[in-house]
């Protein structure tokens, strides 16, 4: 099956890591195993699409998929969980504004639209007690077409 995803996250990846905002951040495709996760992350991650014949007469399909964004923020216990919280929102905010200037500034080809359409935040302790975690994974949406 062809698609855009593969080069859109190529795209997406290479877009935040230039990012001034997110310099420091340690930004993957996926989970950036072996490397140790950083405190602060960024994860582009699974996508869910669909595809329907594009024009008559034409080799191609329009894809419409959406595509989670995890962004991670751990610390400490002692640290407070508002905290973490309120920089793993502040750095989805830089994202969100990344995804939204990508429009005006030209999206990848075979890609006519793209915005973030949504999030879920979340909170985390491990097992011992010792760390906590903030998250938000945006839900970025994405309308495009591939050649068949």
């Amino acid at each position: 099956m062809s698609s855009t995803i593969p080069r859109f996250k190529g795209a997406l990846l290479t877009r935040l890591q230039a990012n001034t905002g997110l310099a420091g951040i340690q930004v993957s495709w996926g989970n950036p195993h072996p490397a140790r996760l950083a405190d602060e992350l960024i994860v582009i991650d699974a996508a869910t699409a669909r595809q329907t014949p594009g024009s008559m007469g034409t080799r191609q399909q329009d894809e419409r998929y959406t595509l989670d964004i995890i962004v991670s923020v751990s610390g400490p216990a002692r640290a407070t969980q508002q905290s973490l919280e309120e920089r793993a929102f502040a750095l989805a905010a830089v994202i969100e504004k990344s995804v939204t200037d990508w429009r005006e500034s030209g999206l990848p080809q075979g890609v006519f639209w793209v915005q973030v359409e949504g999030m879920t935040s979340g909170e985390a302790f491990t097992p011992q007690g010792d760390t906590r975690e903030a998250s938000v994974v945006l839900t970025v949406a994405v309308i495009a077409r591939t050649a068949l």
